[in-house]
């Protein structure tokens, strides 16, 4: 026997669904059935069949690989009329013994949005089971910037295996969404996890170039982590300014940072170190561990807290203010 099955569908009146109709055809005997052709259409998007399908009355399929197609034009798909851009994808569906194997690319191009500018994107995964592998993805934006992310990770496990991003990021990219005031001119960060969730092991590297948020000289910072959960249980940071550096190690937790040392060199002055570890939280509410820096005949502490009654003191002693001329207006 042959069959054809052709479907249209209208929205009701007042409703937001989009049309949407559907063509399936193809033949079939008392051993089994074949699908020959399979297409999907609904406003800016199309979905085929590319290779026939062939199932036999256990249900088993007994064809090869069945590929489907993607084609998306974003700004004929209602509700994304301030969208540009082109979407193309392939889906493979492998029948295995036990299950099935899928793999998928997905390719975009000139996507533009109010405040993003995509150049475009690429994207390679699969999955086996319970199992849904990331074999590459990667994001390039118009003003350069990029990022690329890829990994594996087990639904029924709920464990992450070798992911890694990486990600050089420029100012246009973001701006909408930093204040006015506030601005960079690169940031890197490359970074990888693996492990059960929610306590995955995590490590990485950062760069922060030209930061600058009212201040008179920007800041560059580069720093590196390792940590388990919502826990980095190391960080090293350091941030420089003008001739002014600060060199830190300690660790950082959801609602609170530890300064294990620390060292803050400024401009004709013997560096400043901190005398013992000190604790800044911020939940419940602000708090800060008495923060003692001394060098040579030079220190300053800050003491604050919030949790019982409104206490702050601060010491200054054989500190010249022109040691702080990296973060002080020139006229000061």
């Amino acid at each position: 026997f042959t069959y054809r099955i052709r479907a249209e569908g209208e929205p009701l009146a007042g409703e937001s669904v989009p049309p949407l109709s559907f063509d399936l055809s193809g033949a079939g005997g008392a051993s089994s059935i074949r699908i020959q052709n399979f297409d999907i259409d609904f406003p800016g998007t199309t979905v085929r069949l590319l290779a026939p399908i062939v199932v036999d009355r256990d249900a088993q399929v007994r064809s090869g690989p069945s590929e489907f197609s993607l084609s998306s034009d974003l700004e004929k798909i209602p509700g994304l009329e301030n969208v540009r851009g082109k979407i193309e994808g392939r889906v493979r569906v492998h029948a295995g013994e036990d299950t099935p194997r899928l793999t998928a690319q997905l390719d975009a191009s000139a996507i533009s949005a109010p405040g993003l500018e995509l150049k475009s994107a690429h994207v390679e995964a699969g999955q086996v089971g319970p199992l849904l592998t990331l074999n590459e993805s990667r994001l390039d934006f118009a003003d350069g910037s990029h990022a690329s992310l890829k990994g594996a990770w087990h639904w029924s496990e709920k464990k992450l295996s070798d992911v890694r991003l990486e990600a050089d990021v420029k100012p246009a990219a973001f701006s909408r969404w930093l204040p006015s005031s506030m601005t960079f001119t690169r940031f890197i960060v490359s970074a990888k996890a693996a492990g059960a969730w929610p306590a995955v092991e995590h490590s990485g590297e950062l760069s922060l170039e030209g930061f600058a948020a009212g201040t008179p000289k920007p800041l560059a910072a580069t720093g590196t982590w390792q940590g388990r959960g919502l826990v980095a249980e190391t960080i090293d940071l350091t941030v420089k300014t003008g001739d002014s550096r600060a060199t830190l190690h300690g660790r950082l937790a959801s609602n609170e940072a530890t300064l294990e040392s620390a060292e803050i060199a400024l401009p004709e002055n013997p560096p400043l170190q901190l005398a013992r570890p000190a604790t800044i939280g911020w939940s419940p509410s602000l708090r800060i561990q008495k923060l003692d820096f001394s060098g040579g005949t030079a220190r300053i502490a800050v003491a604050w807290s919030t949790l019982e009654a409104r206490r702050a003191r601060v010491e200054i002693a054989d500190f010249p203010s022109t040691a702080l001329r990296d973060f002080l207006p020139s006229a000061w």
